[in-house]
């Protein structure tokens, strides 16, 4: 009994046909009887049960493809792992997230590099971006995702998703899926301190604009707390999108989209152009990309389509774009 065998097994149960499993493995089907006969006499068991609609696995068969299935995996998992061996990918790199990213993609971060990436150990750092911008330069990280990074000499910064900001609040707030800059400053506001706040910049800076004040109540450095202000009703804040849809998902929370003007954040991964590149800096790049990628469609049509939200405020959540070369 060989892989080979195996494989051909599990792909006839699933197929229920020899004919469609000979397609699909793409070799003629009188090679595949006569490989299951072998496979049969071997293990001196009736592995098959032919019928006019097809095949089944007897019960024999059925103890088989769960046992092929699982040498298959590891089968797998071991040629993954020789081949990352073989291109060089293994080491170690620390990558700085934003909490309000860490919030999704931490986790599946450390996912996805454990299995495609098993020789790389990868750490991840959580702060405020101006602080991971200064820890990429001082060659303390890697890499980082920040918001709105600025073109900076030593560093090269790759632009990957822009999200409008949302207003939340709980408890009575303003029907409607949108809300003013101007109707925002009558809220008081849960926001992370002027010198290291890129989202409050940005709505500070727009308000000025038009000759009004934002109203902080409170500063905090931390994202876990906002929230908590915000869930207890001693706080409204401003966050972006896909963060927003996420605490919009209970319904205790309301999430509006800003205009007069909109506003947006454009989150980049930032790495030291100094910084000699390396396959691991690479591959947990791309998984980086890829998983910004395939978050920034679903995020929409999540939980905002909930019951205040509707099809307008979903259609102006698709600002949110991928902006992947």
């Amino acid at each position: 009994m060989d892989v080979r065998q195996l494989r051909y097994f599990v792909r006839i149960v699933e197929a229920g046909s020899f004919t469609k499993a000979a397609e699909q493995l793409h070799i003629a089907q009188p090679a595949l009887s006569f490989a299951m006969r072998k496979l049969e006499e071997e293990l001196g068991q009736q592995l098959l049960l032919r019928h006019s609609r097809g095949v089944e696995p007897t019960a024999a068969g059925a103890i088989l493809v769960q046992g092929a299935n699982e040498v298959l995996d590891k089968v797998a998992e071991t040629v993954r792992k020789l081949r990352s061996c073989a291109q060089g990918l293994h080491g170690e790199l620390t990558v700085g997230i934003p909490p309000s990213v860490s919030d999704w993609l931490a986790t599946e971060l450390v996912r996805r590099c454990t299995r495609e990436l098993p020789h790389v150990h990868v750490g991840l750092v959580e702060d405020l971006s101006p602080v991971l911008i200064e820890w990429v330069e001082l060659g303390r990280l890697d890499m980082t995702l920040a918001f709105q990074p600025s073109e900076t000499r030593g560093l090269m910064v790759e632009p990957l998703l822009t999200e409008d900001l949302y207003f939340v609040t709980s408890g009575s707030a303003p029907e409607g899926d949108c809300i003013s800059v101007a109707e925002v400053t009558q809220y008081p506001l849960a926001m992370v301190s002027a010198a290291n706040g890129v989202i409050r910049r940005k709505v500070c800076e727009a308000a000025k604009a038009q000759g009004i004040k934002v109203n902080i109540a409170f500063e905090m450095q931390s994202l876990a707390i906002v929230r908590r202000l915000v869930e207890q009703s001693l706080a409204s804040s401003i966050l972006p999108f896909g963060v927003a849809s996420r605490l919009a998902r209970g319904g205790s929370i309301t999430a509006r989209r800003i205009v007069a003007p909109t506003i947006s954040v454009t989150t980049a991964l930032v790495s030291s152009a100094d910084r000699p590149f390396s396959a691991p800096l690479g591959a947990v790049q791309e998984i980086i990309r890829t998983l910004l990628s395939e978050r920034s469609e679903p995020v929409m049509a999540s939980a905002i389509g909930a019951s205040r939200y509707s099809v307008e405020s979903l259609a102006a959540a698709s600002t949110i774009k991928r902006m992947f070369a």
